[in-house]
């Protein structure tokens, strides 16, 4: 539940940013290049904490040296896409994305109902029960 009232918030606060936008055409514009610039820092997310998922559970280096090239080619999209800063108004899209990546890192460690939520989450228990092949969701 605490994810979606994230997304509801960041979904309406994006949409109050374009609301003055007095050309239609612009404002789609803007939105889906945000929104394409927050793929890539949710891609690059969920690939980092693949990355660490590995380590920890000290899986085959294999793995993690795959993911590591995974990020590796993320990094080179993240590169293309924001050097040089894209033009105004599409250099805030470029920042927001940044900032959404921070907060993606950065919420979990500074507040603990989530970082509980996360650790508690069925979806993951599947998740990591099919990867390792193990029935970790019955064991917690």
């Amino acid at each position: 539940m605490g994810a979606l009232i994230w997304v509801g918030a960041g979904s309406l606060l994006t949409l109050l940013l374009f609301i003055k936008e007095p050309l239609a055409a612009r404002a789609v514009a803007i939105s889906i290049t945000y929104s394409a610039d927050l793929i890539i820092a949710a891609y690059a997310l969920v690939v980092i904490a693949a990355i660490v998922f590995t380590i920890r559970r000290r899986m085959s280096p294999v793995k993690t040296v795959i993911l590591a090239i995974g990020l590796a080619v993320l990094g080179y999209v993240a590169k293309d896409t924001f050097v040089p800063i894209p033009a105004a108004p599409y250099n805030w899209d470029a920042l927001a994305a940044g900032i959404t990546l921070v907060l993606g890192i950065a919420l979990p460690f500074l507040y603990p109902p989530l970082r509980r939520g996360i650790q508690n989450s069925p979806l993951l228990r599947v998740g990591a029960s099919a990867l390792l092949g193990t029935d970790s969701a019955r064991n917690r």
